[in-house]
């Protein structure tokens, strides 16, 4: 049974969230936290029933689904508890960004215990990533912002810090992924939560970019909690003992997949230019300039790094062919 408890665990999570966008009695604030809440109630069951090596990121990443929780909580009885309408930032908006930390701080250190030593290829392939579709993300919702001029320095610097953090949460996430070692289940559940958290957010922020006003309790819930339950799922699962195992084998290999998600990274900054032509606009080409050059150099490095690997390992077959002289 509790090899199974990662999918009832979802499964009941899942139809609970369904229920609550559909039946109007329930589509209530109060539920919705109590769906919340039940991840980081989960990570810290999970340690105790799989007992990892290594704890403390799934101690980290309870911490962080508790601030998200405790966010949530303030934000939809704002009004009840405060007696005035959601001011922007609130509160509960310092609870939602200290969830980051605590979510990149815990991938950091499986991170380090699966690769200890240095890993150049991983680190560059993240960087890649992390330019690639950090220029998207601030052409489209960071730049807009700053540019607004109906809103004050606070309100820019916090708008500007959800997709900040969003881009950093991914770019470690997949900085684990690239890594040497094998990805268990759970992996594939954490990093399912990552981005549906990204692509959350960046509705949300694109919603305000766009002008328009979203209200609480409309689709968007629906991506937190996935948010909140595939996390948990993960927790639950009984690979998650694996995800800090030291990786057999340090080689990095640069597989299909690997390939291509670099490659859509590095043409990222001209899908932004594209897009720019398309629309008639001159904005933010310094910014997509330099990313492209960023791009250009960081793949000639990569590239660089495995020219050499292929020469070595060419001199190593050279003298093994070379026959023994007395």
């Amino acid at each position: 049974m509790k090899r199974r408890a990662w999918w009832l665990y979802l499964c009941a999570g899942m139809g609970a969230l369904v229920l609550w966008e559909l039946v109007p009695s329930i589509k209530i604030g109060p539920v919705f936290n109590v769906i919340a809440l039940s991840s980081p109630i989960a990570m810290v069951v999970a340690v105790k029933l799989w007992k990892p090596e290594v704890r403390w990121p799934w101690y980290l990443f309870a911490l962080g689904q508790t601030f998200f929780v405790i966010g949530d909580v303030i934000t939809y009885n704002y009004e009840r508890f405060f007696g005035n309408e959601l001011p922007f930032p609130s509160i509960g908006d310092v609870a939602y960004l200290a969830v980051y930390p605590c979510l990149i701080g815990g991938i950091l250190i499986l991170v380090h215990k699966r690769n200890p030593g240095r890993d150049r290829e991983s680190f560059i392939d993240s960087l890649i990533v992390a330019v690639g579709f950090g220029v998207i993300s601030w052409v489209f919702l960071m730049s807009p912002t700053a540019k607004a001029e109906d809103i004050t320095l606070i309100q820019k610097l916090v708008s500007m810090a959800y997709p900040f953090f969003d881009l950093m949460l991914v770019t470690v996430v997949v900085r684990l992924a690239v890594g040497a070692g094998r990805r268990p289940p759970a992996f594939y559940l954490m990093a399912a939560a990552a981005l549906c958290l990204l692509l959350t957010d960046s509705v949300y922020t694109w919603y305000g970019v766009q002008g328009l006003t979203y209200g609480q309790g409309g689709a968007l819930e629906a991506g937190w909690a996935a948010f909140y339950l595939l996390w948990g799922a993960a927790a639950l699962h009984p690979s998650m003992r694996n995800l800090s195992d030291r990786a057999p084998d340090p080689e990095v290999k640069l597989t299909r997949g690997r390939l291509i998600v670099l490659a859509v990274a590095s043409l990222a900054a001209q899908f932004v230019r594209i897009v720019q032509l398309v629309r008639n606009e001159q904005s933010d080409l310094w910014v997509i300039t330099v990313s492209t050059v960023t791009l250009f150099l960081l793949v000639v490095m990569r590239m660089s790094g495995l020219v050499r690997k292929l020469e070595e390992k060419h001199r190593v077959d050279a003298r093994a062919d070379v026959p023994w002289k007395a």
